[in-house]
């Protein structure tokens, strides 16, 4: 015990290790054992111990609660949850089981019933740090359900207690820019650089009048998506006698390398002399874009790819996943079976552009004789964009595929779950990013039917494109 009081956790495992072995059945012991491991960043280590504990003292309500807390660590949310309900069983009072059942069900995505335990949390006993806490997981839970209202009432009340928490920040940044308030919305929208190095501070954001004349390099940041996206923004500080190189990432570097204005290089190559570095998504603060002052998508132009399309017939591409590493993918992928209805729309080839799809959306597309997979001659986004050059349209989930669509200015419809990621905002059916571009939102969490099927019937009605082929 007095090791681990002055954080010396290896000694004070070894110590506890020796007491079990010399002292079975006593719960206590291993439960501290438990929590020296965990401690130390051993969770699966310290799960043992609790389980021993609670082999020897069932009702140990510190171990159940313990044992939660290191199944969390270990990404296993609902042995998690089940851990803190069998606290709550025992202790209905429980403030901090109530609040990491709530986190957990948030993990799950089951965010109706967080915000009910989370609600039970704030009702028992607690101090300031856990006030934010409850706040800051009841925004995530309000985002989950698609309410960004209700999820920035939450964050600014957290905030107004801790108002220089990166994460708060964050949170309010998000929901700001989800209902189209870019101006309070893009300054929060710093904090994530807080988030990625809390230990390096990023420097204040300069005055474009203080970087004409100088040269900015641009860093990529976030998925290729984000940097599709917001690559328009390059030209624009270049136009304004900034000299601008953009960092890309590899599979960016032939679709970019045009860009007005910008000398664009890998971010494997060696770093140019510069004068200030910022992150790509930081331009829309240092411009002051506004909803209304949103910049058209720089319109790439590669050359279609030479592949033999089906005569007779219009061609759209399609997405129905995104990246499985990606935190919102769970919300925003769709099994391909769903997309049944429009692989039916009769007089349409499709063309799945994925390089990486699931084994059961795989083998559906596969059977589907109006689908063509081109995946495995796709080497970089240049090849992607060279074949969807040659497309009618483009229908799919919200991924890299979507905006490069978008900026190649091709009727794109969009599939979006009912927490659609801040960019395409609530309640519309257009995108101010993307003109031209069609939204399909779901109506109730998690139900694809009704997006889809208006998806087809937009996908039918289409009138014929000028030749693309």
């Amino acid at each position: 015990m007095c090791h681990s009081a002055l954080n010396r956790h290896d000694l004070a495992e070894s110590v506890l290790e020796r007491a079990v072995a010399a002292c079975p059945d006593q719960a206590d012991i291993a439960y501290h054992l438990g929590n020296a491991r965990l401690a130390r960043g051993a969770p699966g280590a310290a799960l043992a111990a609790y389980d021993l504990a609670l082999s020897w003292a069932p009702d140990h309500v510190s171990a159940w609660h313990n044992r939660g807390v290191a199944l969390a660590a270990m990404g296993a949310p609902g042995p998690a949850a089940e851990s803190f309900r069998a606290v709550l069983a025992r202790a209905p009072a429980h403030a901090s089981a109530a609040f990491h059942l709530g986190r957990a069900l948030i993990a799950l995505d089951q965010p109706e019933a967080a915000l009910e335990v989370l609600a039970q949390a704030a009702r028992l006993p607690h101090g300031p740090a856990r006030a934010v806490a409850l706040a800051d997981h009841r925004a995530i839970a309000w985002m989950a359900l698609g309410d960004a209202r209700a999820a920035l009432a939450e964050s600014e009340a957290a905030r107004q207690l801790q108002p220089d928490q990166p994460l708060l920040a964050w949170n309010a940044a998000l929901a700001h820019l989800t209902l189209g308030d870019f101006a309070a919305g893009w300054p929060l929208y710093e904090s994530r650089m807080a988030l990625a190095d809390p230990a390096a501070p990023p420097p204040p954001m300069p005055a474009l009048a203080d970087l004409i004349g100088r040269h900015v390099l641009l860093r990529a940041e976030q998925g290729r998506g984000d940097m599709i996206q917001f690559a328009r923004y390059a030209p624009l500080l270049a136009a304004r006698r900034v000299r601008v190189t953009l960092a890309v990432y590899p599979d960016l570097l032939r679709l970019m390398r045009h860009l007005p204005g910008t000398a664009v290089i890998s971010t494997e190559a060696e770093e140019p002399a510069h004068d200030r570095s910022l992150p790509l998504l930081s331009l829309p603060l240092l411009l002051a874009t506004r909803l209304a002052t949103i910049p058209l998508p720089i319109p790439y132009r590669p050359a279609p790819a030479s592949v033999e399309f089906t005569p007779g017939l219009r061609h759209a591409a399609i997405a129905v996943s995104g990246a499985p590493g990606n935190a919102a993918d769970g919300a925003r992928s769709i099994a391909a079976s769903a997309f049944a209805p429009i692989l039916a729309v009769p007089g349409w080839q499709f063309h799945v552009l994925q390089t990486a799809l699931r084994p059961a959306d795989a083998a559906f597309l596969r059977a589907r004789p109006t689908v063509v997979d081109h995946s495995a001659t796709l080497a970089d986004f240049a090849d992607t964009a060279a074949l969807l050059a040659r497309m009618d349209a483009v229908i799919g989930v919200d991924t890299a595929l979507i905006h490069l669509a978008g900026t190649l200015g091709l009727a794109v419809g969009v599939l979006l779950a009912v927490n659609a990621d801040w960019r395409w905002l609530r309640g519309r059916d257009d995108s101010p990013w993307y003109p031209g571009m069609r939204l399909f939102r779901q109506n109730r969490r998690g139900i694809w039917a009704e997006p889809i099927t208006a998806a087809a019937a937009w996908l039918s009605r289409l009138p014929p494109a000028p030749s693309r082929r």
